[in-house]
């Protein structure tokens, strides 16, 4: 018998979310890790954290950008808070994006990323179109439980990026990996 030209075998959301993590991380593996420091940048916090980790867990990461994950990921927020468990007492999420900053500050001080060729000045951002922003005057209204490290609030020398990124994104996704997942979205699936 024929197979249907309409059937379509579309992945569940956690069979794309794995996907998405699987195709960022060999597409990471494949191009030079001054690249990560524009993927950073490009990257809605608002998407799935495991790539984020992958960045953190990763010796290979420049600590320019280890740095600038750091301050982007709100680093002064999560200091209102002197333990996990106190970070755990307002919501598991926050507890979770505590110990993500706590375990990357601990690594940066240990000398734990690679040295690099990228830059960054969490006081003025270098990137095009957030040139001069002050990362670490986010949260400053917010009290300090503990205090952050002065070599995290110093600027990494290296490299500025150039202008536009030669990689087009979605929500700092190459769209590359865009259009292999929404291959694979069931289209009604899809959020109004």
């Amino acid at each position: 018998m024929p197979e249907d030209p309409t059937a379509h075998d579309y992945l569940s959301e956690e069979e794309l979310d794995a996907l998405e993590y699987q195709l960022l991380v060999e597409w990471l593996d494949s191009v030079p890790t001054a690249k990560w420091h524009a993927f950073v940048h490009q990257w809605n916090f608002d998407n799935a954290d495991d790539i984020l980790q992958w960045l953190s867990d990763n010796p290979r990461t420049e600590q320019a950008t280890a740095l600038m994950l750091y301050w982007m990921k709100g680093a002064r927020f999560f200091k209102q808070y002197a333990t996990a468990a106190e970070a755990r007492a307002v919501a598991p999420y926050v507890e979770k994006n505590w110990l993500f900053i706590h375990q990357l500050e601990e690594r940066y001080m240990a000398g734990f990323y690679a040295a690099g060729t990228m830059g960054f000045d969490p006081v003025r951002d270098p990137f095009p179109g957030m040139l001069g922003y002050d990362w670490t005057a986010d949260y400053r209204d917010q009290p300090a439980a503990r205090e952050i490290p002065a070599p995290l609030l110093e600027a990494v020398p290296g490299l500025a990026p150039l202008g536009k990124w030669e990689v087009e994104t979605e929500e700092g996704i190459p769209l590359a990996i865009v259009a292999r997942l929404e291959a694979l979205r069931d289209p009604e699936d899809e959020e109004d």
